[in-house]
């Protein structure tokens, strides 16, 4: 099945060239993943695979099914599409902002709305619509690239209930309640809250680690940003699952390990890649995963020398206690 057939067969009719252009937008961020070569590759492996990625602008359709992308190919792609129907797209390099990171800009002259300039940052909106989020990359003024359209949160609300995106309202209004609701909550319960609340961990749809990683991340930030980053954690973790593929990134199974520390109290989730929620787990369970292979932490500033730390402890007060067991 071609995955770019099936989003122009589901469009719904009577649309104008901007609910086009944003169902398209939509749809694509619904099926794809940022590559993870990429995303833990060095500087000449993603420059690598930028430069090889280009083939998507003469050949689209060989990306048609390809499911991990970067924002090079994700492009083309969207400009090939969004050309089908009469839209205009330039693919523009904005150097300044991220290295090598190219974005789409459309010329749309629309039915309704008349002269428009729409900047469309596709792949850094996987996360929020994988999540069905109010997006961030879509019809913002960006200074980048020149003066641009801005649409606002009733303008783009409009449209998406009329493409079907969403029903009444963005998951960003559930997290707004839920912010207020564990106002007053200690850092172990108001993490355990976001990780379990049904309305913020139901109905995602996320492709891949890295948009599951973005989203959980802006969740501890936006809803426990009181407690500064020093108290509620997100670690990428890992293991081996085969050692068949060439590069080390490939063998690699990834998944991330969210846990709250205060008053010397640690309390663990891991993420679960089958049922794709995250599920509480003891420190003891920790160390066991850990000598069966689990790697904790990618870099050095994002928590997880605290948590090894911890599960150091916890190993050498179990040692502490065994041997004071086997005296007795």
């Amino acid at each position: 099945i071609d995955m770019v057939e099936t989003i122009k067969k589901s469009m719904p009719r009577g649309l104008t060239k901007l609910e086009i252009a944003r169902y398209i937008y939509i749809q694509l961020g619904k099926q794809r993943r940022f590559d993870l070569t990429y995303y833990f590759g060095d500087s000449e492996s993603r420059k690598k695979m930028r430069r090889l990625a280009r083939d998507a602008k003469n050949n689209p359709q060989k990306y048609h099914n390809k499911k991990s992308i970067i924002c090079v190919s994700l492009t083309y792609l969207y400009k090939s599409i969004l050309e089908e129907y009469g839209i205009e797209c330039e693919v523009i390099r904005i150097e300044k902002k991220y290295t090598g990171h190219v974005i789409a800009v459309l010329q749309i002259n629309d039915e309704k709305r008349g002269k428009l300039r729409i900047v469309a940052d596709l792949q850094r909106d996987l996360p929020w619509i994988q999540a069905g989020m109010m997006t961030n990359n879509f019809g913002v003024n960006d200074p980048l690239v020149g003066r641009c359209t801005e649409l606002f949160y009733e303008d783009l609300g409009d449209i998406d209930k009329k493409i079907g995106y969403i029903s009444d309202d963005y998951k960003d209004v559930d997290i707004d309640v839920l912010k207020q609701k564990i106002r007053d909550y200690d850092v172990h319960e108001g993490l355990r809250t976001v990780l379990t609340d049904p309305k913020i961990n139901g109905g995602n749809n996320f492709q891949g680690h890295n948009e599951v990683k973005q989203y959980y991340a802006n969740m501890i930030r936006t809803l426990l940003a009181r407690f500064n980053k020093k108290k509620a954690f997100l670690v990428t973790c890992y293991r081996d699952k085969t050692q068949d593929e060439s590069d080390e990134i490939s063998r690699r199974e990834y998944t991330l390990c969210a846990f709250s520390y205060d008053k010397r109290e640690c309390y663990p989730y891991l993420y679960s890649i089958r049922e794709k929620r995250f599920i509480p787990v003891s420190l003891d369970k920790l160390t066991k995963l850990q000598d069966k292979g689990l790697i904790i932490g990618t870099k050095t500033f994002d928590g997880s020398e605290l948590l090894k730390k911890v599960l150091q402890e916890r190993r050498e007060k179990n040692v502490q206690q065994n041997e004071s067991d086997s005296r007795q």
